[in-house]
């Protein structure tokens, strides 16, 4: 487990590696890094580029690329990031420059904003949504 209380902060950008391959989610070519299944991090990640969860995050993610949050994955904290795709469970807010997709058997339970959100029936959702216009969004470095 990586754990930093004194900072309660941790950047994993150096971790990443460029990965190009077919996973359960589709074609993921934006991902570069992955945090395994068994895998837990507290604190907050930030990210340069794209990933893939698969383990538990207790913290927020501030990522410039696309996050994809597996099936098994637990998140609690705030997302903040230009597109993610949700098939697991975060507990948080999550704001997107360009689209959030809640996929079955996602759970997210906070409220959501971005130009485009896509929500698939059987997706368990509790928390406000926000339609934001493409001009009007935050941007990630903005933040």
């Amino acid at each position: 487990m990586l754990v930093c209380p004194a900072l309660n902060h941790l950047t994993i950008g150096f971790f990443m590696t460029v990965v190009e391959k077919q996973t359960p989610y589709g074609s993921v070519s934006s991902v570069k890094g992955n945090i395994i299944e068994g895998s837990k991090i507290i604190g907050t990640v930030e990210l340069a580029s794209g990933m893939q969860v698969d383990g538990e995050i207790k913290g927020k993610i501030y990522s410039d690329g696309e996050i994809f949050i597996g099936v098994k994955s637990k998140i609690e904290g705030n997302v903040v990031t230009r597109k993610i795709k949700v098939f697991g469970s975060i507990v948080g807010d999550i704001l997107a420059e360009e689209c959030i997709e809640l996929c079955v058997p996602a759970v997210v339970k906070g409220n959501i904003a971005a130009s485009k959100i896509i929500i698939q029936d059987g997706v368990v959702f509790s928390g406000g949504c926000e339609m934001q216009n493409p001009e009007n969004t935050v941007k990630i470095n903005e933040i």
